[in-house]
């Protein structure tokens, strides 16, 4: 008689790969078709985005390739990865290269003669520091086996257009909105909320004083700020509420990081939302 081994559960999933008992190929393997494409959602993912701290030790413990699995996932950055591509123009080719799936560079035309030697040369600094920014992790997590274990913002440099005053952040938040609202396109899982738009912004508050932020902006309207600065100084809400003053209502909290007690501060602008936007592991201060 041959015995099945019982499914498990997916924290059960979660604890079994942390300690070893599961290995990355397996746990990936069941979430795979023939053609190595994932086959559905993974119900882990839910739980770890509740629990950053606990998504980080999981992360710390797959592969380079592995860990940008999970993190380059719609579950995680919170838009469909078509819309990824289309909007910020990211060649899907060049996620493949960061998840490990060998892209066939010469299209089928040349034969390699010897073998195909990868470089990371076709991501640039820009790229990295935008998908830092949209999975919520510090750069090297995308670039490194073993990655740095503290908070930085560093990677904002690379950024395009990323340096706003109050007026021209409030205007941009305003006209980005708008344009959520009257977007019309239709997702194949039209009941999720998706975002819209997602953005690394460096507001220049004073000569000397910048606030790091992230914003990721609703399709359905409303907004929510994680502020990334490496210090946090929490008078930062005071400059803050002047600019955000058109969107209320306001909610606010902080959510854990994958940096083990690295705390992010978060405003939740609920403004023209049709939903109540709650990030997933929200705590009241």
């Amino acid at each position: 008689m041959i015995y099945m081994e019982e499914p498990k559960s997916p924290r059960e999933n979660i604890k079994a790969f942390i300690e070893g008992s599961i290995s990355e190929a397996e746990f990936l393997s069941r979430r795979t078709d023939d053609l190595d494409r994932n086959s559905y959602d993974y119900p882990e993912l839910e739980i770890l985005n509740q629990n950053r701290e606990l998504f980080g030790e999981f992360l710390l413990k797959c592969t380079l390739e592995g860990r940008n699995q999970f993190l380059l996932n719609s579950q995680i950055i919170g838009m469909p990865l078509n819309s990824l591509y289309k909007k910020y123009w990211i060649h899907k080719d060049k996620i493949r290269f960061l998840k490990g799936q060998f892209i066939n560079e010469t299209n089928g035309k040349e034969k390699v003669e010897i073998r195909t030697i990868r470089t990371t040369q076709m991501i640039s600094n820009e790229l990295y520091a935008n998908l830092a920014i949209f999975t919520k992790v510090p750069v090297s997590w995308l670039q490194k086996r073993d990655p740095e274990l503290y908070w930085t913002v560093e990677h904002f440099n690379y950024l395009s257009d990323a340096s706003f005053t109050p007026e021209e952040f409030k205007d941009y938040l305003i006209i980005t909105e708008k344009n959520a609202l009257e977007d019309r396109k239709k997702h194949r899982r039209p009941n999720n909320i998706w975002l819209y738009d997602i953005r690394g912004i460096i507001l220049k508050i004073s000569e000397f004083h910048n606030i790091y932020l992230r914003v990721a902006i609703y399709e359905s309207g409303g907004f929510i700020l994680e502020v990334f600065s490496e210090k946090i100084d929490f008078f930062d809400y005071e400059k803050l509420k002047p600019i955000l003053s058109p969107f209320n209502p306001i909610e606010t909290g902080y959510v854990d990081t994958v940096i083990k007690n690295r705390k992010n501060p978060v405003i939740i602008c609920k403004s023209r939302s049709k939903n109540v936007i709650i990030p997933q592991g929200l705590k009241k201060y």
